[in-house]
C-alpha cells in the first residue's frame, strides 16, 4: 500500500515539473550528468587526449617547419658566404695579376723592350701598316702574364737582341709574325716597329719561339743590317745544324729523326725556333731525345755552349 501511494507521488512530481528528466535538462547541466556517470567518464578524457594529441602534433608540425626555415637560412647563409669568399679570392686574384703586369711592364722597359697592346691581326698589319685607334693599354689584353712567363726565363744576355724592339700583343686570335723591318713606300707593315707580334691565346711557348727567331734572325743572321748582330760568328754553324733539306709535309704522323716535333721540319728558321723553345721550356724531354738522336744531340749543345753558356733547364 505504502509502495503505491509513493508511485503515484512521484508520478504527479513529474508531471507538475517538479523532477526534470535527462531530455529536459539544459546542455551544460547533461554534460555534468555524463562526467558523474561512471560509464561515460572515459569519453571525456578521450576528448581530451585528441586535443592533446592535436596541439603535440601542432607543435610538431611547427617545430618541422622551423628546422626547414633553420637550414634553408643555414643553407643561404653558407651559400652566402662561399659567394664572399669567392668574392674576395676574386679580388686578391686580381689585385695580385695587376701587380704581376706591372711588375713585368717594369721588367720589359728595364730591357729597354717595348710592349705595346693591338687590336689588329697579324695580316692588317702587315698590308695596311698601323694608324691611330690600332693600340691598346698592354694591361687590357688577354694572357699577357704568360708572356711574361715565357720571357722570364730567358738570359738577360740574350735578351740584349731585343733591344729597342717592340713586342706586340694582339686582341685577335691567330698566330706570332716576326717583324723584321717596315716598308712604307711597298705598303708593308708601314708605321711597325722591328720586334714581333703575338696574337691569341698568348702562351709562353709562344712567346720564347718568336723570341728565337728574333735572336736568330737579328742576333745570329744580321739580317737587315740589325745592330744587334752580337752572335755573327755563329752563323755558318747554325745554317749547318739547323738546315732542312728536304720537303716540308705538315700531315706526318711524327718527326723524323733529328727534329722534336713535325713543325720544326717547315724551314731553317722554324727548325731554330722550335728547337729553341725546347731548350727553355722542355728541357729534360730535349735532352732525353738527344741521348739517342745525334742531330738533336748537336741542337742541344749548340744552346748549351753557344748561347746559354752551359745552363740547362728542366
Amino acid at each position: 500500500m505504502k509502495k503505491k501511494l509513493l508511485l503515484i507521488l512521484v508520478i504527479f512530481l513529474i508531471f507538475s515539473g517538479c523532477i526534470k528528466t535527462k531530455d529536459d535538462l539544459p546542455q551544460s547541466e547533461y554534460i555534468y550528468e555524463k562526467l558523474r556517470d561512471s560509464d561515460l567518464k572515459t569519453e571525456p578524457k578521450s576528448q581530451i587526449n585528441q586535443e592533446i594529441n592535436k596541439t603535440q602534433k601542432t607543435i610538431v608540425e611547427k617545430e618541422i617547419e622551423k628546422q626547414k626555415i633553420n637550414k634553408t637560412e643555414d643553407s643561404f647563409g653558407n651559400i652566402t658566404s662561399i659567394y664572399k669568399e669567392e668574392t674576395e679570392q676574386q679580388s686578391e686574384t686580381s689585385e695580385t695579376q695587376e701587380k704581376e703586369i706591372e711588375e713585368f711592364l717594369e721588367w720589359v722597359e728595364d730591357h729597354n723592350i717595348e710592349i705595346v697592346g693591338v687590336n689588329k691581326t697579324v695580316n692588317d698589319f702587315y698590308y695596311n701598316g698601323s694608324k691611330d685607334g690600332d693600340f691598346l693599354d698592354p694591361k687590357d689584353v688577354p694572357n699577357i702574364l704568360e708572356v711574361a712567363d715565357g720571357l722570364y726565363k730567358i738570359p738577360d744576355d740574350l735578351l740584349r737582341v731585343m733591344d729597342g724592339k717592340t713586342i706586340y700583343i694582339s686582341h685577335q686570335y691567330g698566330r706570332g709574325y716576326s717583324v723584321l723591318g717596315s716598308w712604307p713606300d711597298q705598303g708593308i707593315l708601314s708605321g711597325m716597329n722591328k720586334g714581333t707580334i703575338i696574337e691569341q691565346t698568348l702562351t709562353s711557348e709562344q712567346a720564347v719561339h718568336e723570341f728565337g727567331h728574333i735572336l736568330d734572325y737579328h742576333g745570329i743572321r744580321g739580317i737587315y743590317y740589325d745592330p744587334k748582330n752580337l752572335w755573327k760568328n755563329l752563323d755558318v754553324e747554325r745554317n749547318d745544324v739547323f738546315k732542312v733539306d728536304f720537303e716540308y709535309n705538315p700531315n706526318l704522323v711524327e718527326p723524323p729523326k733529328g727534329y722534336m716535333d713535325v713543325y720544326s721540319t717547315a724551314n731553317d728558321a722554324e727548325n731554330f725556333a722550335q728547337h729553341f723553345m725546347y731548350y727553355i721550356l722542355a728541357g729534360n724531354e730535349f735532352r732525353e731525345s738527344a741521348e739517342s738522336d745525334e742531330l738533336l744531340k748537336r741542337k742541344y749543345d749548340f744552346f748549351k755552349e753557344e748561347l746559354f753558356e752551359g745552363k740547362e733547364f728542366g
